[in-house]
């Protein structure tokens, strides 16, 4: 992935390329999954079954920690990046709260992960958008209860309050 391309624009050239931030939120939804595609072999090849069992698990856990550590990596780049307004306003279009829910709501997301979207989400607390996204979805807010959120305030943001 390219580093961010900063656009300039009157005067706050903070602003990160949207193309870039499309692409890490991507990356929280996850690529197609390769995994199901099925690789297509020959009737006479003669390998040992528990053998070619046992190198696709293998390559398949590899796949698996692969993704993980991608998402986790466009995860906390997003958190960086979500300390400017003007890009907390371009994610809420891009639909990353959405997509910080669903890793918020995947039983098999890391204590860092969960960690992670927790502070993405209090610096996007303060974007109309999330705050409206969240008044409509009040379980995203009790799932952010229930896994520690670090910033209450951003709780009582969410939720309305003042």
């Amino acid at each position: 992935m390219k580093n961010p391309q900063p656009m300039a624009e009157e005067g706050d050239a903070s602003v990160v390329d949207r193309d870039f931030l499309r692409e890490l939120v991507r990356r929280l939804r996850g690529p197609p999954d390769e995994d199901n595609e099925e690789e297509e072999g020959g009737e006479g090849e003669e390998e040992d079954e528990e053998d070619v069992n046992e190198e696709e698990e293998e390559l398949v856990a590899f796949r698996v920690r692969a993704r993980r550590r991608r998402r986790l990596t466009a995860l906390k780049r997003l958190w960086d990046l979500s300390v400017n307004r003007r890009t907390c306003a371009l994610l809420g279009e891009l639909g990353v709260v959405a997509a910080v829910e669903c890793l918020l709501a995947d039983e098999l997301s890391s204590s860092r992960e969960q960690e992670v979207c927790c502070g993405l989400l209090a610096n996007l607390a303060g974007e109309k958008r999330v705050a409206d996204y969240a008044a409509r979805n009040p379980s995203l807010v009790r799932r952010l209860a229930e896994v520690g959120a670090p910033d209450p305030a951003a709780l009582v943001t969410l939720q309305g309050g003042e």
